[in-house]
C-alpha cells in the first residue's frame, strides 16, 4: 500500500518544527535532533504478530535508535536521530508513515534529557 503524500504536508510539517527551532528548543546531541515518536497501529492488540513484523520494520529505518512496544493507547515508542526538522518531517511522512499498518503518530523532539 502505497500513501500519497504532498511536498506541502512535509512543507507544513517542517514550517512547524522550524518554528521551535527559531525559539531554540532543540539542543542536538553530537549535531542531531533527537525525538521520540509514539505509533498506532491498525492491527493493535488483537493480532500481535503483526505488531512484532511492524515494529521489526521500523527498527530497519536508519534514523530509528531505539524501538518499544507498548501496553495502553499507543502500540510502539520509538527514539529517532535526524539532522535537521526537515529531515525529521521527511522521516515521519515519507518513511514512517508509508509502513503497512502504521496508522497515526505523534512526534515530540526531546529538549532536554536528565538521567541518573
Amino acid at each position: 500500500m502505497e500513501v500519497a503524500v504532498s511536498e506541502s504536508r512535509i512543507e507544513a510539517l517542517y514550517n512547524r518544527l522550524k518554528q521551535y527551532e527559531k525559539l531554540g528548543l532543540f539542543p542536538k546531541s553530537e549535531g542531531k535532533i533527537r525525538a521520540f515518536i509514539h505509533i498506532f497501529t491498525k492491527e493493535n492488540v488483537e493480532k500481535g504478530e503483526r505488531l512484532n513484523e511492524i515494529a521489526e520494520e521500523v527498527s530497519r529505518l536508519e534514523e530509528v535508535k531505539e524501538v518499544n512496544i507498548l501496553t495502553g493507547q499507543w502500540d510502539l515508542l520509538i527514539k529517532v536521530e535526524v539532522n535537521d526538522v526537515r529531515e525529521l518531517a521527511y522521516f515521519v511522512v515519507e518513511k514512517l508513515r508509508k509502513i503497512p499498518g502504521v496508522e497515526r503518530t505523534i512526534t515530540s523532539i526531546i529538549l532536554r534529557s536528565i538521567s541518573k
